[in-house]
Parts: C-alpha cells; sequence; structure tokens
C-alpha cells in the first residue's frame, strides 16, 4: 500500500502510529512525510528534538557503511537535510547535531546559515573514549561534538528554569563508545559499526524534551535514538537508508524494546518492561527488507 510517497510495510505492538520506522534515505523520507497529509499534519512544527548523528566524514569505509565524501557534497546534503529538518521542528524544538573532527567545523557554518547564528545555544563536547587510537596523529582525541541550536526563543529546556546544562559530558556521566559497543553485541552478538551508549542519547532527550514530545532521528543506524525514545515515553521518527541495516539492527532491536526483551542499557534505570509499537514504512521506489 503506498501513501504519499510511503509504502506500509508493517505494524508493530500496539498503538504503532505513534512512532514511524521508515526506510529510505533522510530527505526523500522527510519529503514524503511531508506530502503526506495524515503525518504532516502531525509532524510538520511538532517536532520537539532532532537529534542528527550523521556520517562523519571521516574517509573510512565501515562494516555497515561508506563515510567518504568529498566536502561539498556532504556539506550540500547536510545543509539540505537541516533545511527541512527546521520545517518539522516545533517553535521551541532544537536540533542537535553529532559530529567529530572531520567536518563539525564546516558543520556550524550550516547551522549558522540555516537557524541563524542568534539560535546557538551550545556546542557539548562528550569523551567519547579515554584510549584513543592515534594512528600516527600529534594529537589523541578522545572527544566528539553536539552541536545544539534552537529553532527560536520559545525554546526552553524542560525542568531547568533554574540551573543551566553543563557543556562538559564524561565517560562517568554517559557511557562511551566502549560501553556503546557491549550494548549493542548484548543486543546483535556482533555489534553495530559506530554505536553511541544509550545514556548519553537519555541525556540529549531528557534535556530537550517531555514524555509525548515528538523526537526525530533520520541517520537513526542501530537505532540508539528510538529505542532510548521509546523507553522514555517520548514519540519517534526514525528514518535509516541502509535496507541491510534496517533488518540487521533497528527493526529487532525495536521489536526487542516494544516487546520488552531488551533490558540492556538505560531498561533497567527506567524499569523498562515494554509496550508500545511502530509502524514500519519504506520510501516509494525502495525495496523494503526484513518484512516481518
Amino acid at each position: 500500500m503506498a501513501v504519499g510517497g510511503v509504502r506500509l510495510v508493517d505494524f508493530v505492538g500496539l498503538d504503532p502510529d505513534d512512532n514511524l520506522l521508515i526506510q529510505g534515505e533522510a530527505l526523500e523520507a522527510l519529503d514524503a512525510l511531508e506530502r503526506h497529509q495524515p503525518y504532516a499534519e502531525r509532524l510538520l512544527g511538532g517536532v520537539k528534538l532532532a537529534y542528527l548523528d550523521p556520517p562523519f566524514n571521516t574517509g573510512q569505509t565501515f562494516k555497515h557503511y561508506r563515510d567518504k565524501l568529498d566536502h561539498f557534497t556532504w556539506n550540500t546534503r547536510l545543509k539540505e537535510t537541516l533545511a527541512t529538518v527546521r520545517r518539522f521542528l516545533a517553535e521551541d524544538g532544537s536540533v542537535w547535531l553529532h559530529l567529530n573532527d572531520a567536518e563539525q567545523h564546516r558543520a556550524r557554518l550550516l547551522l549558522d546559515d540555516v537557524f541563524g547564528p542568534e539560535n546557538f545555544l551550545a556546542t557539548i563536547i562528550w569523551e567519547r573514549t579515554q584510549m584513543p587510537r592515534l594512528g600516527g596523529k600529534p594529537f589523541a582525541i578522545r572527544h566528539d561534538y553536539i552541536h545544539v541550536y534552537r529553532k527560536g526563543p520559545a525554546f526552553r529546556l524542560p525542568g531547568r528554569a533554574d540551573s543551566a546544562a553543563e557543556t562538559m559530558w564524561s565517560i562517568e556521566d554517559v557511557g562511551s563508545t566502549d560501553k556503546a559497543t557491549a550494548e549493542s553485541k548484548q543486543l546483535f552478538g556482533e555489534p553495530f559499526a559506530t554505536p553511541k551508549p544509550e545514556r548519553l542519547v537519555r541525556r540529549v532527550i531528557e534535556l530537550a524534551t517531555e514524555p509525548g514530545d515528538w523526537v526525530l532521528d533520520c541517520f537513526a543506524g542501530s537505532g540508539t535514538t528510538p529505542a532510548v525514545a521509546h523507553k522514555l515515553g517520548r514519540r519517534w521518527v526514525a528514518v535509516e537508508a541502509q535496507p541491510d541495516t534496517v533488518r540487521d539492527f533497528l527493526s529487532p532491536r525495536l521489536h526487542q524494546v516494544v516487546e520488552g526483551r531488551d533490558q540492556g542499557g538505560i531498561s533497567e534505570g527506567v524499569h523498562w518492561t515494554g509496550g508500545g509499537g511502530f509502524t514500519r514504512l519504506v520510501v516509494d521506489g525502495t525495496a523494503a527488507v526484513g518484512a516481518d
């Protein structure tokens, strides 16, 4: 069944319309949602948080995706994505863009262009590892960046009217890449190439949203953002371009979350026992994989 540029694959669990898992390129998927009136009515101007963790353009080829484009192409695509994401954001919404040194300095200029420099809020430094790989480089880099921009002055950090959030996030506070790999291995046996720890994403979601708010991730990867959003009672839209990643990671992970079988990550801390559901869609012209 085709619906405005996206095709239904499956319903999973209860209340599946609350959450959307979409297989397709980020821009194509967001464009399809814009053109399909029922989704547009719910989502355009209604997303509280866009957490974007795109390929960093490191020049490497990872097992689950290729991370090498010329700078112009990478930045052009990112700017188009940011402009589209901005239309989905609520007036009090925000975008959190997670990158490393490869492109973060250029991405700041794109964010200024799309959101306006007056809407820059902070750059968060995440200590991702205590044992960085040197690779012959003169500096041992062990952190990533998360650039935070609001859509406009209505933005507030929920529950923090009298205090400011810290911008230095340590391994002790939110976990590391090693912790993320261990979580991914527990879920899948063979871990995803570049996962993020659930506590890191939890910190972002709890700073930027309240229960019931919409969270958007259009570079969903192994599904950390929708999994954590689901456990925290947020509604979510997750988009992933790679069919194998949807089949091998995203879909089975979210099934485990819904069924209460995912007891790793933040599950114990939030007393997660399962519930909810999601709708699986595929962008028209894309071959669906892993239909259940």
